[in-house]
């Protein structure tokens, strides 16, 4: 992230502005690096949260460190609204990125630790364990093996497992396509175009990371997942329809009504993502333990 930020903005804050931005294929290949680190950013968490948490904690460290990425995008909302508003004010965006990106990267290397001294719980531990072992395999071979695509393929014929990523996938396909359209949408409502909509954008973000930790707190507790999962669709799914009735030529909803309907669809899609890879990790370690007392048997 922090290369491609670089590339897309040069040594930031040199004198000159516009004719010190690089080249644009350097814009596209900057870009491309930093959409190659986002998945990086989405995947992490729920390891992360197995790693570190009990199981009575997993859900909500999942919901927060996923959609926390919200935050980055609610700030772009109101940062870039400000500054990316001419050639010059692009090219300042870009440097503050490079600069937040760079001292991001820089505190990972220094600060960032896989897991804890002591694994949280039992089954971390026995998680740990069987790592340990693999490396030892793997070093016993001495050669590097490349396990994908086989171990995705192998992923997704366990039960449970293609479902909960579809249901992921259409979480963020949902909050990623309307993020993109806010400003229309609220511009057709009566919204004036600026500093209102950057606000409107970033409170659906924010909602998303709100909606988050409140429903990935209750799965910790009730262990509701397809609950839960399903209550927050069938939510999106009328949602989206009252947004949509919002956007037709012959019907047009004042925009405090669209404006709630936004922070509703937020909170209630932006829950499914981290509450459904969390559901992929349970769905994949239950399969797993299942086949591991089989062969003990």
């Amino acid at each position: 992230m922090a290369a491609g930020c670089l590339l897309r903005s040069g040594v930031p804050f040199l004198p000159g502005q516009l004719e010190m931005m690089p080249p644009y294929g350097f814009q596209m290949a900057g870009t491309i690096l930093v959409g190659i680190a986002q998945p990086f950013f989405q995947c992490s968490p729920p390891l992360l949260s197995a790693t570190w948490f009990g199981s009575s904690e997993r859900a909500l460290a999942t919901a927060t460190a996923i959609n926390f990425n919200q935050v980055g995008i609610a700030t772009a909302f109101i940062v870039g609204g400000v500054m990316a508003n001419t050639p010059a004010g692009m090219h300042s965006y870009f440097d503050v990125l490079s600069c937040f990106s760079v001292a991001v990267a820089f505190a990972t290397v220094f600060f960032f630790k896989d897991k804890p001294t002591t694994p949280p719980s039992a089954s971390a531990m026995a998680a740990l364990a069987e790592e340990e072992e693999r490396e030892r395999e793997r070093a016993s071979r001495g050669k590097l093996q490349l396990e994908y695509p086989s171990k995705a393929i192998d992923l997704l014929r366990r039960p449970g497992f293609p479902i909960a990523t579809a249901t992921f996938v259409a979480s963020i396909a949902c909050t990623n396509v309307v993020s993109a359209f806010i400003a229309p949408a609220l511009a057709r409502a009566g919204l004036v175009e600026g500093m209102q909509i950057d606000l409107a954008g970033a409170g659906f973000q924010m909602a998303i990371v709100l909606g988050g930790i409140a429903l990935g707190r209750l799965v910790d507790e009730t262990k509701e997942f397809k609950k839960v999962i399903l209550s927050c669709l069938v939510a999106t799914a009328f949602l989206l329809m009252g947004l949509g009735i919002s956007e037709g030529n012959n019907l047009t909803f004042p925009p405090l009504t669209v404006l709630s309907i936004l922070l509703a669809l937020g909170a209630a899609a932006g829950p499914v993502q981290p509450i459904a890879a969390e559901l992929a990790v349970e769905a994949v370690s239950y399969t797993h333990l299942r086949a591991h007392e089989t062969d003990s048997y």
